[in-house]
């Protein structure tokens, strides 16, 4: 549900490029369960995209939200697969990327070969 919400967010009311007059672009997010699908039906949408988080779909499910949209007169317009995203810790300014190599731990007598 975030994934979609922040693409609709991302969307925003822009006008479409390709549109003659100007349509604006409204998404709305609707959870849609797979044991039940239902999809509303308004009559000022006539598509939906199909957010889907990572996991073990089968083809009957999806099958059933695709139906569940033709039911409401909404043509599938494409599939988000939507994952998880990690942020790495921001970098001290001046420090390698790469952590030194530790030092060997060997005395001072030893020398080198196979044990």
């Amino acid at each position: 549900r975030r994934a979609a919400e922040q693409l609709a967010a991302e969307a925003g009311n822009e006008p479409s490029d390709g549109a003659a007059h100007r349509e604006a672009l409204v998404l709305h997010v609707v959870d849609v369960p797979v044991s039940r699908p239902m999809v509303p039906d308004r009559g000022t949408e006539s598509g939906a995209l199909i957010v889907v988080g990572a996991g073990s779909w089968t083809a009957g499910e999806l099958t059933g939200i695709a139906e569940a949209c033709a039911d409401a007169g909404h043509e599938v317009l494409g599939t988000v697969l939507a994952g998880t995203v990690w942020t790495r810790p921001k970098r001290t300014p001046g420090r390698s990327r790469r952590a030194p190599a530790p030092p060997a731990a060997v005395g001072a007598g030893t020398k080198g070969g196979a044990v």
